[in-house]
């Protein structure tokens, strides 16, 4: 059995990536391939199906602050590094910007080593950096997110994974839009409700809409919002938008 550490330091059973982490494993375990997890201290699953995990005080998987991503690596390391000695594992899989730095320190060592960008980040330089890294495979989404950090895709050491959002998608004519009854137009927005995400972004462009279109206008964002303290700062929608204000609508 060949194992998979996946870095991605959440602390809670939440968001897209242990969705696909998932995904992968229920169709890995045929072929000999086993995935573990590595969270937060504290982590506990709510969901199927139940993984092997591995906690550490030091895991981090988001954060707006550079800092903290920072000091956050460079105290988990250690015990990240002996993990993985200990625990036998062929491959590790780093996950967004928390396993950036512990992705190319890993690397390093001569572990077979994998980094998944998950997000559009404003300094991209250092992401620049980590794909000019030969000994670490770097996973980017789609052409356009390639395109943003100005890397080029290389067979073997920076891959666009695919069908995660494929160019014929992006190529096929939009529908066309129908008013929902009472002629109000409804958007929808689906993820975590966290700070790096830029939910507010989407407030600022309804707000700029003039005075009788913003009364048409419904937006409504599904999906959790965790408790760790900078997504419960950064994030309160009562607070942004008075208007037409329910719990996550408005």
């Amino acid at each position: 059995m060949r194992r998979v550490l996946h870095l991605v330091g959440a602390s809670e059973d939440n968001g897209g990536i242990l969705s696909s982490i998932r995904g992968v494993a229920s169709h890995a375990a045929t072929e000999g391939w086993e995935h573990v997890l590595w969270m937060r201290r504290g982590f506990q699953q709510v969901r199927s199906p139940q993984l092997e995990v591995r906690e550490s005080p030091h895991a981090l998987g988001e954060s707006g602050s550079h800092l903290r991503l920072l000091v956050s690596a460079v105290r988990a390391w250690p015990g990240l590094r002996r993990l993985v000695r200990e625990g036998s594992f062929d491959v590790v899989h780093g996950h967004s910007r928390g396993a950036l730095l512990l992705s190319a320190w890993m690397s390093r060592t001569g572990r077979a080593t994998i980094f998944s960008n998950h997000a559009y980040a404003r300094r991209t330089g250092m992401y620049r950096r980590a794909a000019s890294n030969r000994r670490l495979l770097t996973l980017l989404l789609t052409p356009n997110h390639a395109r943003h950090y100005g890397i080029m895709p290389e067979p073997g050491r920076v891959e666009i994974l695919p069908e995660c959002g494929a160019e014929r998608f992006f190529e096929a004519p939009l529908p066309v839009a129908r008013e929902s009854p009472g002629g109000v137009f409804r958007l929808v927005g689906v993820g975590n409700l966290v700070g790096w995400k830029r939910w507010d972004l989407l407030v600022e462009a309804c707000a700029a809409l003039p005075t009788a279109l913003r009364q048409r206008l419904e937006a409504t964002i599904w999906g959790p919002t965790p408790s760790e303290p900078e997504a419960r700062r950064h994030f309160s929608i009562s607070a942004w938008w008075p208007p037409r204000r329910t719990s996550g609508t408005f």
